[in-house]
């Protein structure tokens, strides 16, 4: 939802799928204390160019992997694996 409406996001370095999400995406930063979330909010804070293209590559991930086209092209070749099988 952040990517989506336009945010670079933060996750925690112990959440693996938003973790992975967010490395195969760079549109986010992962943390695993506080101390390194407030570096990364500081880090966020002052780059706005560092913002936009981490918020860009996320939404464009997000598009790329979980719009409705590739949601259903899966579901498809599920359903055809299935009564394949």
């Amino acid at each position: 939802e952040g990517w989506l409406s336009g945010s670079a996001v933060i996750v925690h370095a112990d959440c693996e799928p938003t973790r992975e999400h967010c490395e195969r995406s760079g549109g986010g930063v992962w943390v695993a204390s506080a101390p390194e979330f407030s570096i990364a909010l500081e880090m966020l804070g002052d780059d706005p160019g560092l913002r936009a293209r981490m918020a860009a590559q996320g939404r464009e991930y997000i598009l790329d992997e979980y719009g409705w086209p590739q949601v259903l092209g899966r579901l498809e070749r599920a359903v055809t694996e299935m009564i394949a099988a």
